[in-house]
């Protein structure tokens, strides 16, 4: 094996465990702070990451108006909506049931692709594959209710799902900038203006007399969200892309609900429940039939345009 293609394996192990470990992180932050603090600070430790890299490399103020309307928009749904219902949704429900249903991401993408741009995927078998995922996420947030119902963990779930949705919308949205440049430029762009809307928020929150505003344990969780899960894991996951393509990059997506539920278990004590990982098992199968290689680009348009935001 090169050892371009080991270090791009890498790099995308260290992406999706990173992506997996942002929903624990925010279970144990939401218990004791507002979510637009932590949301706000969040992003604004990446920005510091983005930005600069952004000024000296890209020259953002080439940008026309329509981008900055697209970086807007971005920041409005895929950062802020995004961000800010998954945050809630984790006040209500496990970190292990977020962490797989936010598997189904690139099914969401895959469903939008095709309302907004019409497109397809190459074999109509392929279509079975939102059957199976969505068998998945009834497994889930479903079975497990019946057996032990508990109204929150659904509320939750409900909440993390129109998450996902808004994301797949934001993804889907963003092809057109992407076209015009790069998918750092758009996150980056996107990820400021979306600073600014959770900023509102904080300030409405009055950040600065939460009592946990000044403790070890928050500004530990958000400098991991902020830098390792926001942009290190960003990193390394365009370096991946460069390297080996999107469509073999894509594969490594479906490790994130399983690094989800590993940490879940490890730093939270949560229970697995075997309906959980019957979920799993579906939710991740239909992915990997969505990106059965046979040609076609869609894998790698629904990976492109997933960015890195979990």
């Amino acid at each position: 094996m090169e050892t371009r293609v080991l270090q791009s394996y890498i790099c995308m192990v260290i992406t999706t465990l990173f992506w997996g470990l942002s929903l624990p992180i925010i279970k144990l932050l939401v218990d004791d702070t507002p979510p637009y603090t932590i949301g706000f600070f969040r992003f604004f430790i990446a920005c510091l990451c983005f930005i600069p890299i952004l000024v000296v490399f890209y020259k953002p103020l080439k940008y026309s108006k329509e981008t900055y309307r697209d970086f807007f928009l971005g920041g409005l749904t895929g950062i802020f909506g995004f961000g800010i219902l998954l945050i809630i949704g984790m006040q209500f429900t496990t970190a292990a049931q977020g962490s797989i249903i936010m598997g189904i991401n690139p099914v969401s993408i895959s469903l939008w692709a095709h309302i907004l741009h019409k497109e397809r995927l190459d074999r109509k078998w392929k279509y079975t594959s939102f059957f199976i995922s969505f068998l998945g996420v009834i497994g889930v947030i479903g079975i497990q209710s019946l057996l032990e119902f508990k109204l929150e963990h659904l509320i939750g779930n409900l909440i993390i799902i129109s998450g996902v949705l808004i994301w797949g919308f934001y993804s889907t949205l963003s092809q057109q900038t992407m076209r015009k440049i790069t998918p750092f430029e758009t996150t980056a762009g996107a990820m400021f203006f979306g600073t600014l809307i959770f900023g509102v928020g904080a300030f409405g929150e009055q950040f600065w007399t939460q009592p946990e505003f000044r403790s070890f344990d928050f500004w530990g969780g958000i400098l991991v969200l902020g830098i390792f899960v926001s942009f290190v894991a960003f990193l390394c996951y365009f370096i991946a892309v460069k390297n080996i393509g999107a469509t073999h990059s894509s594969i490594f997506i479906n490790l994130v609900p399983i690094f989800g539920i590993f940490f879940s278990w490890l730093i939270l004590e949560e229970t697995i429940h075997w309906t959980f990982l019957i979920g799993l098992i579906l939710i991740v199968g239909g992915i990997l039939i969505i990106n059965f290689p046979t040609g076609a680009n869609n894998g790698k348009n629904l990976i492109e345009n997933s960015n890195s935001e979990f």
